[in-house]
């Protein structure tokens, strides 16, 4: 596909690209936040703390619970987050192998 199909799709496939690693780097915000709450190195009586925690595990706890409902309870550990990651490298792939056959 070439022409100005092939530049829209390519510029659409770009800016998911975007949105997807910024996801990425919101996953690792979260998972860094929760285990500084866990070693108490942040306290989460704090409010601004709290805001936060608030604003991540309200976007991250829809994302993750269909890996939680697949992935058995391993105590403290918790592999949602990873599952989510492995799926979204998947859907970079994707994308970037559009990029590359419109381009």
């Amino acid at each position: 596909m070439s022409g100005a199909a092939g530049f829209m799709i390519a510029g659409v496939a770009n800016i998911a690209l975007g949105l997807v690693e910024a996801l990425e780097l919101i996953i690792f915000i979260w998972v860094i936040t929760s285990w500084l709450i866990a070693f108490d190195v942040v306290n989460i009586r704090n409010p601004t703390v709290r805001k936060v925690v608030g604003l991540l595990d309200g976007v991250m706890a829809p994302l993750t619970r269909p890996f939680r409902r697949i992935i058995p309870n391993l105590g403290p550990v918790d592999l949602s987050p990873l599952a989510l990651i492995v799926c979204l490298e998947l859907v970079k792939l994707g994308l970037r192998t559009l990029q590359l056959a419109v381009g």
